[in-house]
């Protein structure tokens, strides 16, 4: 392989890593489903529904962790209710 070669093949390895990087963060649940970002008390929530109880949502420090949180939540199907059912049967 010349020097010209194993760069070019750097060079391509590095433009398909980035482009996985951006295909991700333009795929991520909360960039495609658009929930509503606002203060809530001392926290950021992400909500995507009507409410709390029925919806999916994130809450954070900020509105990038709050929409992390909700991808989170989204990505494993989870609702507030859901989660609540589940810590009561035990």
């Amino acid at each position: 392989m010349t020097d010209f070669s194993f760069t070019a093949a750097i060079i391509q390895e590095t433009i398909c890593a980035e482009a996985a990087i951006v295909r991700g963060a333009l795929t991520a649940p909360h960039v495609l489903m658009k929930p509503d970002i606002y203060p809530d008390g001392t926290k950021w929530c992400a909500l995507l529904g009507d409410d709390l109880q029925t919806g999916i949502s994130g809450f954070g420090d900020t509105p990038a962790q709050a929409c992390a949180e909700f991808d989170k939540a989204f990505n494993e199907g989870r609702t507030p209710s859901a989660m609540l059912a589940e810590r009561e049967r035990g």
